[in-house]
């Protein structure tokens, strides 16, 4: 009887012993896990702050330095690492940012229909789907109810469309049904933000090559990346000269996207700035166009 009452004892001993140790370790794993999200808390709360220290130095560069460098001693190492046509780059040892001149990109409110069949056109879009694409957008935004060859107004077995300017790039979406190629040509070359004069040095790769050749492409990347891209050695290498619509020289509305790793926290921010390094008085030095986290 005695033996049955000590074997009893010993199985809640063991089960008890079982139950405490689960619960321990639960403890533990529960412990260890909110340390865990309080560590990322802090590293997204430092990755933030770290994003808007580059934004304070990146947009104080862009008001006060000149966007070419010229080899003088003078320039910061910020505007001998920089660039204009959407490249990556190492802003410090947290953050990198891309910066896209908004004066490469055909603005989709006042279409140079030109440039814009041959971006699609010489990167493998058919003749008549490039200008489907580009009449069912003239058609989308104008307040007309004539229809274009190959667009779309009113009708009830269509979508009606805007009859006004889009007001952002995504509604692309809600317009065609865009193959992946046509897609990234649209999504990486247009924009609604910049008008005035077209910058083709800071334009897509693509972009150069509708415009002059692939051949010409390729040359302009390698003088990107040697870091000798000027303005005379880009007329060279593509035979683009500047014409009344023309200035090779980045515009001051720009789209910046800034990084910030921090361990395992990833801040991204990304922005449409138009500048006025010469603002006086009433205007503004710094207008945001777009502001996403």
């Amino acid at each position: 009887m005695i033996k049955n009452i000590q074997g009893i004892a010993l199985i809640q001993i063991l089960l008890i012993t079982a139950i405490l140790s689960v619960f321990a370790l639960y403890v533990t794993q529960t412990s260890r896990q909110q340390v865990k999200m309080a560590t990322w808390s802090q590293d997204r709360t430092l990755a933030e702050v770290t994003v808007h220290s580059a934004q304070v130095e990146l947009v104080f560069a862009l008001l006060t330095e000149k966007k070419f460098p010229g080899g003088t001693t003078e320039e910061s190492l910020l505007v001998k690492k920089w660039n204009f046509y959407g490249e990556s780059f190492p802003l410090n040892e947290q953050v990198t940012v891309t910066i896209q001149d908004q004066a490469a990109l055909i603005n989709l409110h006042v279409i140079h229909q030109g440039r814009f069949l041959s971006l699609l056109q010489r990167n493998g879009v058919s003749t008549q789907r490039s200008v489907e694409i580009l009449d069912r957008l003239l058609d989308w935004q104008d307040t007309d109810n004539i229809t274009r060859a190959y667009g779309r107004e009113s009708a009830a077995k269509f979508q009606s469309p805007r009859n006004g300017y889009i007001p952002d790039i995504s509604e692309l979406n809600h317009i065609f049904n865009l193959s992946e190629k046509e897609s990234s040509l649209l999504f990486q070359n247009t924009a609604i933000f910049f008008f005035g004069d077209f910058n083709p040095m800071t334009a897509s790769l693509e972009f150069i090559a509708a415009l002059s050749s692939p051949d010409a492409a390729m040359r302009v990347e390698k003088l990107r990346h040697a870091k000798l891209l000027t303005r005379s050695s880009f007329i060279e290498a593509t035979g683009i000269t500047e014409d009344d619509d023309m200035r090779f020289y980045p515009s001051n509305v720009l789209a910046i996207t800034y990084q910030a790793t921090i361990n395992d926290a990833v801040v991204t921010k990304n922005q449409v700035l138009s500048l006025a390094p010469y603002a006086q008085k009433v205007i503004n030095p710094i207008n945001i166009l777009l502001n996403r986290n």
